[in-house]
């Protein structure tokens, strides 16, 4: 991360009450119970989502929180995005809280000790040594990413990513191979058409609307709803 840009952002379902880690990319000497340089999601008691960033273990940090709890055991996506010196958390495609101290300021984040974990924290522990408050619950979708993702862009993560947690949602490849033989997108019907040995897979956003069972060797060609493969 250094003191560029960065985000963590995932979707979590839990009914937990405890103060359990999200996401952390941070470090520490291993072996020590320094927290090195962290840029963290967390839990905090009683089910509020905390961001937090310090550039000096601790000594000083940057705390934004959500003000309402989450751990209703619905799924929800957060956010922690750093932009310049600011922070903001977002929840459910939301921003909801922004830094006001500004403690960390233009100091670098992460250093040669800093590893990402997800579920837990590392905090000085050797590389496959159980993380310290593991999450209670389930995680899915867990990205990081060297820049500040816009209030329009978490929103339409959030919103193209939730059909995911949605019922009898299809949103995988048809049949059995993972191979893609093809690719076509009708710009004017916005569906992406993806060949494999299996069929066609045909997508709106993350949802398939369609599939077909014949293989696709080598091309697909669609415009206007009409698809051209082979």
């Amino acid at each position: 991360v250094g003191d560029g840009d960065a985000y963590l952002m995932c979707w979590f379902k839990t009914t937990s009450s405890s103060t359990m880690m999200l996401m952390a990319y941070e470090g520490g000497a291993p072996g020590t119970e320094d927290y090195g340089k962290p840029f963290n999601i967390r839990m905090q008691s009683g089910g509020f989502l905390n961001g937090w960033a310090s550039h000096d273990g601790f000594s000083t940090f940057d705390r934004i929180e959500d003000p309402m709890a989450t751990n209703d055991g619905k799924w929800h996506h957060v956010a922690f995005v750093k932009a310049g010196i600011n922070f903001y958390v977002y929840r459910d495609g939301k921003k909801v809280a922004n830094n006001t101290t500004n403690n960390v300021g233009t100091n670098t984040l992460s250093d040669d000790n800093t590893e990402l974990c997800v579920g837990g924290r590392k905090r000085g522990a050797e590389f496959g040594q159980n993380c310290q408050e593991p999450f209670g619950g389930s995680i899915a979708c867990a990205k990081m990413g060297k820049s500040s993702p816009s209030d329009k862009d978490i929103i339409k993560i959030y919103n193209d990513e939730r059909v995911f947690f949605s019922e009898n949602v299809q949103s995988t490849l048809h049949g059995t191979s993972n191979n893609i033989t093809a690719l076509g997108y009708d710009e004017s019907e916005d569906i992406l058409h993806v060949g494999t040995s299996s069929g066609r897979s045909d997508f709106r956003g993350f949802v398939r609307i369609n599939n077909t069972t014949t293989g696709i060797t080598s091309a697909i060609s669609a415009h206007d709803n009409f698809i051209v493969e082979q």
